[in-house]
């Protein structure tokens, strides 16, 4: 697929997306966010990535509250410069300005590694069915994600709009191990499928 294609895809998902109806939306967003409650609250407690919602993305910073009270770490992603980000603590007390995109990040709050993290939670334009994501096409998800460890799941949660059969992803694309919909949760694979419950849902 080239650019011009990825843009066209880029730009058709964003439109089905804020084409959602508000009831439609505001109820897929109640069942994803039980989805992800579910998921985390059937782990140890450790730290969780969360993103604050932008263009009609999932709201799953909604949930920190009851996560943290279940004694979850919350973060969310900061961006340094062009090129890098970097995830930051979040109590829901801190300090928060708007990056350059317009979406708030935490200040002078502690820096937390990629490999602290239990989950992180990654928000999509698009996701196809083999975990391929397409972002906004910055790239800030690619570069984090890009040396971490088998031990970190990455967690996709979309509108059911927003799954297609194929983003073709590019050389550099850094792919999801699991997806979230209205319909439960989809390991890609056997190897991060925990149990090797690959296709599962709840």
């Amino acid at each position: 697929m080239s650019t011009s294609s990825r843009s066209d895809l880029r730009a058709r998902c964003r439109e089905r997306r804020r084409d959602l109806g508000d009831q439609e939306r505001h109820a897929a967003e109640q069942r994803l966010q039980q989805l992800l409650f579910e998921f985390l609250a059937d782990r140890a407690a450790g730290t969780v990535a969360l993103y604050l919602p932008t263009d009609g993305e999932v709201d799953v910073a909604a949930i920190a509250p009851a996560l943290r009270s279940m004694g979850w770490t919350t973060t969310l992603p900061v961006i340094d410069d062009r090129t890098s980000m970097h995830f930051a603590r979040w109590t829901g007390d801190d300090d928060l300005v708007d990056n350059r995109y317009g979406i708030a990040e935490p200040v002078g709050t502690a820096e937390v590694t990629i490999g602290d993290h239990a989950v992180i939670v990654v928000p999509a334009v698009a996701v196809d069915v083999r975990g391929h994501r397409l972002g906004f096409g910055a790239g800030f998800y690619d570069r984090a994600l890009s040396g971490r460890s088998d031990e970190v799941i990455t967690l996709c949660p979309v509108h059911d709009v927003q799954v297609v059969d194929d983003v073709q992803p590019e050389a550099h694309d850094v792919g999801v191990d699991a997806i979230a919909t209205t319909s439960g949760i989809r390991w890609i694979s056997d190897a991060t499928a925990p149990g090797g419950a690959r296709g599962s849902t709840r």
